[in-house]
């Protein structure tokens, strides 16, 4: 096991990378340590601490709507679509689409874009940008072991 701040052997971060390498995985790393811990996931997000699920590729609505890649909800109520961009940019108009999806809920679900350079990607207005490597250490200190670990 690696301490905080220990460096990874160069096979395991080739690995990371190439797991970290598309949409979908990141997607499914975020919504299985959701499942374990989703106490500091929903802090990372600004949320109050609840029973959530977080579901992958939620169909929002109508199929022109498209599916967000991972939408948080209590029970049947959406708290927040996150929108995750490893390589590829937006695909057509999603943001404008995923935007009119969330306003047409009450309450309203916060929309986050996500990127795993870290960098702004310069979210849509009323959008907010959160650094995924900002998202994925919010379980370093989880209550929950296998999260913490990974």
């Amino acid at each position: 096991m690696h301490e905080k701040g220990a460096q990874l052997p160069a096979a395991a971060v080739q690995a990371l990378a190439r797991l970290l390498s598309r949409e979908n995985r990141v997607s499914d790393l975020i919504a299985f340590l959701a499942g374990l811990d989703a106490a500091p996931f929903l802090m990372a997000l600004g949320l109050s601490p609840q029973e959530v699920r977080a579901k992958r590729e939620d169909l929002l609505g109508k199929r022109e709507t498209g599916s967000a890649d991972l939408v948080v909800r209590n029970g049947k109520t959406a708290l927040a679509l996150l929108e995750i961009k490893v390589s590829a940019a937006q695909h057509g108009n999603q943001f404008e689409r995923y935007d009119v999806w969330a306003k047409s809920q009450t309450p309203s679900p916060r929309c986050y874009l996500t990127a795993l350079d870290g960098e702004a990607l310069n979210a849509p207005p009323g959008w907010t940008d959160v650094p995924l490597p900002r998202l994925f250490r919010s379980w370093q200190d989880s209550q929950d072991p296998h999260a913490a670990w990974l």
